[in-house]
């Protein structure tokens, strides 16, 4: 139980009386009297639970799918244990967010005493057992899954009392987080190992109580924790177990703390059976020393060595491109076009058919689904798939035979409006791989040409690699792209122009320099494409009544709406959203692209119409609910589809292969592939690993960046105020894809600002500061345990 005084303990004895009352009554039928009857019996003196929370409390029971409310009758339908992730407060207080719950209902509660060793981002059992203040309280049964195994620790001090030592856990959420290190012995004769496709200098180490090994304060030893705790010195403290020294853990420490943070494996497991299922699936195609190899070997798929080529489409005489980075090592897509007459085209979407080759409920399958996604790492890439798969037998690269799944899909080509579309198991034969920056320019030479009929260039370039045929080639699907992008606007999609950022690596894997770049025709011309096979398999399936997994995106609620609009007053924006339509954010869009020079409050002229838009772009990101993958409902208003699913990119996402599947099992008239509780699942741990990827490419890049700073020296920076609280105000940098932080001791002599309407008062200055005002800045400190980069404004003088 949980106790707060008198009146509160009867409050919450009355909310744990009724959970066990309906534990107790799986499966049956319970009336509202009932309950009224087990709370205020005639001769209590309790406090009773009013109706008014007794009904929020088995609403959010029947959002947890505990039970059932029909006409007043309410069915248990099974023990109140739920499965989630927790979170943890610096006082070790957690909180868990339930699986597959998306509605605005509080996490649950659990106090320190109950976490059963439970860390943040464990994955855990949870039964409930009280309800008060709005909220469920209960308590860790289990962690079902450690989010972490390794941690970093910085050494604080050495024990009075004990052997051992103190010290800050690093790359932890919350921060400020202690641990008691064991005291730990070498051993004589250590033998070499490897760990995160590292190999490892130190020694094996094992615990001993009976020595002591003291580290340096403020060296960074690597632990594992298993949520147990110790007292140390009157305050308890998690306890660690010494695995070994960073320094000499591996070649690059800040790739290696990135993988610990993220519990990220870079090699991928050998397993025999994946190379057998490959060899039975192509068996005169590869070798076993050839699949245990990571270079790319002369793999290409034929009739003879293909058990479905003959019933496949066979598009090999289509010409064919791929579009993709300089660097990019896997190709999941590639395009065909072929006009059929001034006003119909068809355009023909191929995307790499990985489910050829990796087997349901394979070893290969299960640790492609564990991974989830592809991360992609600074210079480095973490793969779902093994590259012999990834950057081989599976990527389209060209003049290679490969097999695919075709989206053909017949267009208008005045208008964009797609008229129909079909799918195929298809083999194609990539012509031409362009990098972005090729095609750009081939569009580009296009420009303000006659659209050249392509079957009468072909017929005079039969082999199709002439300039004129890649240029009119190009020309006609950008053409086809302007056409779609428009007509898709027309219908009310929100296409926010945000910088791109472009990163220069050194042969170590450093920053050598960072640019923003323009968002390129022959890149949007690649999203309008994949757009369309995303948009047209998700319309087909759902057409079929096929469960799917879609992607799934709700539009901005009322709450938030109303927080933007205040946000947007605050800052002097000329906006006012009336309601969250396409329609709405539209008009602010170009308000403030049309509008003249702004006026912050009166108070300090900005004259940078970018700075406006980019806060506002970023205003309306935060305003947005995040997108996830699930069968249960459909629609992405983001993009402005009634129906949207991944199919493109089945290399690097796991829930692209399972539309593969599901669609593949359509088209030969099977059974679908997965049920709705399979897909729910995969569903919940696809947008995990999605959300994983994000904060770990986040994360690397403010890492890349500092290291950035340091190597280079740089001082000065510039950028506009984003975001202001009490302790400090955040600047978004324009010369870096970063915030910097100006802490309120810089800017007020109580060390705590004066926050009214998004604003701060700044006394130095005798006015108001909001977000959007331009700051030149002075590095004060660089914290790359945190990363954060700390910063003084050039008016303050030091």
């Amino acid at each position: 139980m949980y106790y707060r005084g008198n009146k509160q303990n009867q409050k919450q004895d009355q909310s744990s009386k009724l959970i066990r009352f309906l534990e107790d009554r799986i499966n049956k039928k319970i009336n509202y009297k009932d309950i009224k009857s087990l709370l205020a019996p005639a001769n209590s003196k309790t406090a009773n639970l009013s109706e008014d929370k007794i009904e929020k409390m088995l609403k959010s029971l029947v959002e947890f799918n505990l039970i059932k409310i029909k006409a007043k009758i309410i069915k248990p339908n099974k023990k109140f244990y739920l499965h989630g992730k927790i979170s943890l407060t610096p006082r070790k207080m957690g909180f868990v967010s339930v699986t597959g719950v998306t509605k605005d209902i509080p996490d649950i509660m659990v106090v320190s005493r109950f976490l059963n060793g439970a860390l943040s981002q464990d994955k855990v059992l949870i039964r409930i057992v009280e309800y008060s203040s709005d909220r469920f309280f209960g308590h860790v049964i289990k962690v079902t899954e450690r989010f972490r195994h390794e941690y970093r620790l910085r050494i604080l001090e050495k024990s009075k009392r004990r052997q051992g030592q103190l010290g800050l856990l690093l790359d932890i959420n919350p921060n400020m987080l202690h641990a008691y290190l064991e005291p730990t012995i070498k051993l004589r004769n250590p033998k070499p190992s490897r760990r995160s496709g590292m190999t490892m200098k130190t020694s094996k180490i094992r615990t001993a109580s009976s020595a002591i090994k003291d580290f340096e304060k403020d060296s960074v030893v690597i632990v594992s924790l298993d949520g147990s705790e110790v007292n140390y010195d009157g305050k308890f403290v998690y306890k660690a177990k010494f695995l070994r020294i960073e320094k000499e853990e591996a070649r690059d420490l800040d790739l290696s703390r990135i993988l610990m943070k993220y519990n990220l494996n870079m090699n991928y497991p050998d397993f025999n059976n994946v190379i057998n299922t490959l060899e039975n699936k192509i068996t005169s195609l590869v070798k076993k020393p050839q699949l245990n190899h990571s270079k790319k070997t002369d793999l290409e798929p034929n009739k003879n060595n293909i058990s479905d080529w003959n019933k496949r489409k066979n598009f090999t005489n289509l010409y064919t491109i791929t579009i993709d980075g300089e660097h990019s090592k896997d190709f999941d897509d590639a395009i065909s076009l072929e006009i059929i007459s001034d006003t119909k085209a068809l355009l023909y979407v191929h995307i790499a058919d990985v489910s050829y080759y990796v087997t349901p409920k394979s070893q290969l399958d299960l640790e492609a689904q564990r991974r989830g996604t592809s991360y992609y790492l600074g210079d480095t890439v973490i793969p779902m798939l093994p590259a012999y798969l990834s950057e081989n037998l599976c990527s389209l690269v060209a003049n290679k035979n490969r097999l695919s799944l075709s989206a053909k899909i017949k267009i208008n080509f005045k208008t964009g409006e797609i008229l129909k579309y079909d799918f195929y198991r298809s083999v194609i034969k990539v012509n031409r791989r362009f990098t972005y920056e090729e095609a750009e320019t081939r569009i580009d030479q296009a420009k303000n040409k006659p659209l050249t009929n392509l079957n009468t260039i072909c017929k005079n370039d039969p082999e199709m690699k002439s300039d004129a045929w890649e240029i009119a080639f190009l020309g006609a699907l950008w053409e086809l792209s302007k056409k779609k992008k428009e007509r898709r606007m027309k219908q009310g999609r929100i296409d926010l122009e945000l910088p791109e950022v472009k990163y220069q690596f050194t042969p170590k894997g450093q920053i050598k320099n960072i640019k923003i770049k323009r968002r390129l025709k022959s890149s949007i011309l690649i999203e309008e494409c994949m757009l369309s096979a995303n948009t047209s398999t998700a319309s087909f399936l759902k057409r079929k009544k096929v469960p799917l997994l879609y992607r799934f995106h709700e539009t901005i609620d009322a709450k938030k709406l109303k927080q933007l609009n205040l946000f947007c007053t605050a800052c002097a924006m000329p906006v006012f959203l009336k309601d969250a339509s396409y329609k709405s954010i539209t008009k602010a869009l170009d308000t403030i692209i049309n509008s003249s020079n702004h006026n912050n409050n009166g108070a300090n002229n900005i004259n940078n119409k970018k700075v406006f838009m980019h806060l506002f772009q970023i205003s309306l990101l935060r305003s947005f609910s995040q997108a996830y993958y699930t069968p249960h409902k459909i629609g992405h208003w983001g993009l402005g589809f009634s129906a949207y699913c991944h199919f493109t990119s089945p290399i690097r996402r796991y829930p692209d292969l399972v539309v593969h599947r599901m669609l593949i099992a359509t088209l030969e008239k099977k059974k679908p592939f997965y049920n709705i509780e399979q897909l729910d699942s995969l569903g919940q741990k696809n947008s995990d690993a999605e959300r994983k990827a994000v904060d770990a490419e986040r994360d690397t890049s403010k890492l890349k960046i500092i290291r950035y700073l340091l190597e280079t020296g740089i001082k000065t920076l510039s950028g506009f105020i984003s975001n202001i609280q009490a302790e400090r105000i955040y600047i978004e940098l324009s010369t870096l894809p970063t915030e910097a932080i100006v802490e309120a001791r810089h800017l007020s002599k109580g060390k705590i600002l004066e926050v009214k309407n998004f604003g701060a008062y700044l006394e130095s200055l005798g006015r108001f500061v909001f977000p959007g005002e331009e700051w030149n800045l002075k590095i004060d400190k660089i914290d790359i345990d945190n990363l954060q980069i700390f910063c003084r404004p050039l008016f303050i003088k030091s």
